[in-house]
């Protein structure tokens, strides 16, 4: 692979075939096909309801724009990410995304339009012809009380860029400005600490190099704790004022708006995982045991933490049997299922390798309606975290397949909030086809940390970040001064109930720092969606193996063919998982304890303890 300097060296199934996107037209052709369509569809921005002829070619032209739209925009996003240095690639990029946001200005009072004309809009969707558009109107005129007036959302528009750029400011200071110079190792020999390879350094070998990186690292934010509190509290601030300005209850609720998601269930989020700290704390006991263990310590200081327990794993997963075992490891989804991921994996949905000005990471395409290729990228690397990677993108690929054929064009865009479900229970069904199949010890180990560790680091972690959250603008709401010591404390009180920490136990500097640190903080409220996609995946593996979904025809029935077409807590129930009920949590975490008893016992029998 480090021979693949070019993406003209690899070879052609291994590579995206984006061109057929643009089926022959160029750029500028499809932006001028865009406009010409657009310019038809304005006209009836303000009658479009009145007949049912107008309300036919409006509905035609938008999802003709949205086809469209589509095609475009995957073209440039994904061709500017086949090489990040590309000057042509970025201009085409920047010169559709000015373009979408000149359109989108157009219609920003289009709400308003469609909320003054709701008499007209309800004649219409009582016609049987359109009952596939009753539940996206009907979500729009719910939110009828939080829609400004015209000149108020413009206002608020112009004041979006000012009010929103507080993550930004996070950036620029903890990517840019924050100089954690130079750290050395046993050896004396200096390194440069970044933002960027910290989390490398922890997993160095060189332990004296460990500690200098932690130590220094910590001490940059005690540094700008101060600062960092001050941008944390502008962007909570102004999210505050704008629920407020927008006559909803509190921050939280304006933000879990969308979810139709209420502060019970996010309660009850936060008291299932709560209840389940002994559990936790079981892992995280055995976890330093074995870390102990390996790296021969009778104590673990924090820069040991991040150490792996395993480390020398000699398999190796070249392309063709990753792609062998996620097939094997997906057959339990049915015919119709394998049959169009095999279509994936063969008909260049996948942009496999790694070469020079290639973005980093992966990811599966969004606004793939009308698309017959729902666009993988990787960065394979011969390990069995490509394989994973792999078919944890090819469950949103496979996600988003069942959902556009099945769906109609404005019904077809799942939520975010479901997003990480059909990705995660892949992953599962990967890791369980090879704990039943392999033979090698120390893999099947690896699998269930990977497993464990994504559970801990999604349903605990991101559930306490979000319980500090909930709590912070509660403070917030109440106009209540908040500065860095007040976060901390708000921060190390969670800390307290999530690890079961007694409150004699003294809590260090670096762990207040928390909470200020983390990026997630400074957008919207929203990593308790990570944590109910994880549980929810859980759920559906437990429906599978329980018998309650025996050949998964309510997963792909129900679910993945579901889009938007309904609420996600109601999608969820429709397909067997209810997040309502204390059931759907036990069963995740029943899983969880499953995966954790067998992880002891390999543990045990790898370190010898």
């Amino acid at each position: 692979m480090a021979k693949l300097l070019k993406r003209s060296d690899v070879a052609k199934k291994y590579k995206w075939n984006l061109e057929v996107l643009l089926a022959g037209a160029t750029i500028d052709e499809l932006i001028a096909e865009i406009k010409k369509l657009d310019e038809e569809k304005y006209k009836l921005i303000n009658d479009f309801f009145s007949s049912e002829e107008k309300f036919d070619l409006w509905l035609a032209i938008s999802e003709k724009i949205g086809l469209i739209s589509n095609r475009l925009y995957n073209y440039v996003s994904n061709k500017s990410n086949e090489n990040v240095t590309d000057n042509d690639n970025q201009k085409n990029q920047q010169k559709v995304s000015l373009f979408f946001n000149d359109i989108s200005q157009k219609y920003a009072n289009l709400e308003n339009i469609i909320l003054n004309h709701k008499a007209d809009i309800d004649k219409l969707l009582i016609l049987e012809k359109y009952e596939f558009l009753r539940h996206n109107y009907n979500d729009l005129f719910l939110s009828k009380k939080h829609i400004l007036s015209e000149s108020e959302e413009k206002l608020m528009s112009r004041l979006s860029l000012a009010l929103s750029n507080n993550h930004d400011i996070f950036a620029t200071l903890t990517d840019g400005d924050f100089n954690f110079g130079k750290i050395k190792d046993s050896t004396g020999k200096e390194h440069f600490l970044l933002q960027g390879n910290f989390s490398q350094m922890l997993k160095n070998k060189d332990r004296c190099l460990r500690e200098n990186a932690f130590n220094r690292f910590w001490t940059v934010y005690q540094e700008h704790k101060n600062t960092l509190a001050k941008t944390l509290y502008g962007h909570q601030y102004n999210t505050s004022i704008e629920s407020k300005i927008r006559h909803f209850n509190s921050s939280v609720e304006m933000q879990t708006f969308g979810d139709k998601i209420d502060d019970k269930f996010l309660e009850q989020l936060y008291s299932s995982v709560q209840k389940q700290t002994p559990l936790f704390k079981k892992y995280f006991r055995y976890n330093k045991i074995f870390l102990k263990a390996k790296l021969g310590l009778s104590k673990l200081e924090p820069w040991d933490q991040r150490m792996d327990l395993i480390d020398n794993l000699k398999i190796k997963f070249s392309k063709e049997v990753g792609i062998d075992l996620i097939k094997e490891a997906v057959k339990p989804l049915g015919k119709e299922y394998s049959s169009v991921l095999e279509k994936a994996l063969n008909d260049n949905w996948i942009d496999f390798e790694t070469f020079k000005g290639k973005t980093s990471g992966a990811y599966s395409i969004g606004a793939s309606f009308g698309l017959d290729k729902k666009y993988i990228l990787m960065n394979w690397s011969n390990n069995f975290n490509s394989v994973s990677t792999l078919a944890h993108e090819l469950g949103h690929s496979m996600h988003s397949y069942f959902s556009d054929t099945y769906q109609d064009y404005y019904n077809s865009q799942y939520p975010i909030i479901l997003a990480e479900i059909a990705s995660t229970f892949n992953e599962v069904l990967l890791a369980e086809h090879l704990l039943k199949t392999s033979d090698d010890i120390k893999l099947k180990f690896y699998i269930l940390n990977n497993l464990l560790n994504t559970f801990v680091g999604t349903v605990h972690r991101q559930t306490l970040w979000s319980n500090y959250e909930y709590n912070v603008f509660k403070n917030i709401d109440q106009d209540k001064p908040m500065v860095f010591e007040d976060y901390a404390k708000i921060y190390t009180d969670n800390l307290r109930v999530y690890y079961g920490w007694k409150e004699t136990k003294k809590i260090p500097k670096y762990s207040e720092l928390g909470s200020v640190y983390v990026p997630h903080f400074y957008y919207n409220f929203y990593v308790y969606k990570y944590a109910v996609g994880i549980i929810s995946a859980l759920s559906f593996v437990g429906n599978y193996h329980s018998g309650k979904d025996a050949n998964l025809d309510t997963y792909i029935n129900k679910f993945l063919k579901s889009g938007s077409s309904d609420y996600p807590l109601e999608t969820l129930s429709k397909a067997g998982v209810d997040l309502k009920s204390a059931d759907t949590y036990d069963s995740a975490f029943n899983y969880f304890d499953k995966l954790l008893t067998e992880y002891i016992k390999l543990g045990k029998q790898i370190f010898k303890k």
